[in-house]
Formats: structure tokens, C-alpha cells, sequence
């Protein structure tokens, strides 16, 4: 999981394409039988892999989001701080919940 989501900060957009497909479908496993955008998620599944995929995907993402905001002049000074706080509380709320 760590993979696709390296493969998302790539100058390539072969590989962020091909990560973004990889990550879509690993989600589209929570949804019941067909991979439609208004099927329900399969709560028993989420449940059962929520620390594990779930909460890993999100902070992955929030740190890359973090990372990638904070790496931009225009965004450096007004908003990439707000988007690092925030990631950081998410992480920190996260961490609190193991």
C-alpha cells in the first residue's frame, strides 16, 4: 500500500495514474459485490480492516498532502500551514485511537 501511495508524489503520470487506479480499486473492495459509485461500503469488511488499510491510506495521504503543499512557494506561507495543522491533528487523533 506504501507503494502506491510513493507513486503518487512521481513526475510521471504514467505512475500516478496507475497508483491512483491501484489505491481506487484496493477502496472499491469495501463496497458490496459490484464496484458502482452508489453501491453501500460493506461495514463488516471496514470494520475488520480499518487499522490496517484504512487509517494507513488516510495518513499516507495526509502526509503527502502535508509534504507536497509545503514544497510550493504560492502555498508556503499562507496555505500549506493550515493544511500541515490539520494533517497533523488527523495523525495525532489517529494515534490517540490505538
Amino acid at each position: 500500500m506504501s507503494w502506491c501511495l510513493e507513486m503518487i508524489n512521481s513526475k510521471s503520470t504514467e505512475r500516478i495514474n496507475a497508483s491512483h487506479y491501484c489505491v481506487q480499486n484496493i477502496l472499491y473492495t469495501y463496497r458490496d459485490k459490484n464496484n458502482k459509485s452508489d453501491t453501500k461500503l460493506n461495514k463488516t469488511l471496514c470494520k475488520a480492516h480499518k487499522k490496517e488499510l484504512i487509517d494507513t491510506i488516510l495518513s499516507y495521504l495526509l502526509n503527502w498532502l502535508a509534504l507536497v503543499s509545503g514544497n510550493h512557494e504560492q502555498h508556503v506561507y499562507k496555505e500549506s500551514q493550515p493544511v500541515s495543522l490539520l494533517c497533523t491533528e488527523y495523525i495525532v487523533h489517529l494515534q490517540r485511537q490505538e
